[in-house]
């Protein structure tokens, strides 16, 4: 049976920009100098994440990928979603 990871991005405005602050309810060093919001989430497509759900009332979005064996998600703060042997 399939199993899947989960990802849950929270945005903030800086300057005017929405960058992603919190990362699984952990708040990203320096997340007003990453990168803005549509930059972060093509870098997730690009990873295979998906969009599934969004909550307007705190800018929370909650994407997901299919589990592979063995790995978890790492999303940086760069923009770049990237993986890591557990």
């Amino acid at each position: 049976m399939q199993q899947w990871e989960y990802l849950s991005v929270v945005l903030d405005r800086a300057g005017g920009v929405k960058h992603p602050r919190y990362l699984n309810n952990t708040e990203q060093e320096a997340w007003r100098d990453g990168p803005d919001a549509l930059t972060y989430f093509n870098a997730l497509g690009k990873e295979g994440w998906e969009l599934i759900a969004f909550a307007g009332e705190n800018e929370e979005y909650l994407f997901k990928r299919p589990l592979i064996e063995e790995m978890h998600a790492t999303p940086s703060s760069n923009g770049q979603a990237r993986r890591r042997v557990s």
